[in-house]
C-alpha cells in the first residue's frame, strides 16, 4: 500500500512516502508557513497567489504518485487543527478533495475580504497550512485527506 504524509512543523514542511512500513522523506520546504506567507499578517490576493505559486513549485515534481491515494497530515504543532476549529469552526479530522477545496475557498474570502475576522488574524500560520493542504491534494488528485497530531 500506498501512502504519503505532509508533516507540519514549525519551520519546515515535509513531504514523504510511505515504503516498506516506514515514511521516506521526499522533500523539505524548508521556512514552513512563514516562507509562503513572507511574514504578513493577513495576506491579500496577491500574498496568496504568490504562496500558491512557491507551494506548486515545490510540491508538483512530488504529486503524481498521490492520484487516488489518502495524504496523511500529520500536525504535531497543533496549528492547522486550532486554525480549522478557530477560523472554521470544525474538529473534522478527514475530508474529499471536494471538501478541501470548500475550506479553502472560504478561508481565501475571508483572508481577503475587507475586514479579516480576529480568528483568521491570530491564526496566520494556518492559512499557509491550509493552503499547502489543498495545493497538494488538489494537484495529487488524492482521494482524502486525513489529519492528526502525531508524528510518524
Amino acid at each position: 500500500m500506498v501512502g504519503f504524509e505532509l508533516r507540519i512543523e514549525e519551520q519546515v514542511y515535509v513531504l514523504s512516502i510511505l515504503q516498506g512500513g516506514r515514511f521516506i522523506e521526499l522533500s523539505r520546504l524548508a521556512g514552513g508557513a512563514q516562507r509562503l506567507l513572507l511574514g504578513l499578517n493577513t495576506p491579500p490576493q496577491a500574498q496568496l497567489e504568490a504562496a500558491i505559486d512557491t507551494a506548486e513549485n515545490w510540491l508538483m515534481p512530488h504529486v503524481s504518485g498521490l492520484r487516488g491515494q489518502m495524504l496523511d497530515v500529520a500536525d504535531p504543532t497543533g496549528r492547522l487543527t486550532s486554525g480549522l476549529l478557530a477560523v472554521l469552526e470544525t474538529s473534522e479530522r478527514s475530508w474529499s478533495l471536494a471538501a478541501i477545496e470548500q475550506a479553502f475557498v472560504k478561508v481565501v474570502d475571508l483572508a481577503t475580504g475587507r475586514h479579516a475576522p480576529a480568528a483568521l488574524n491570530q491564526h496566520r500560520l494556518f492559512v499557509a497550512d491550509l493552503l499547502l493542504v489543498r495545493e497538494l491534494a488538489h494537484h495529487g488528485q488524492v482521494a482524502g485527506v486525513r489529519l492528526s497530531n502525531e508524528r510518524h
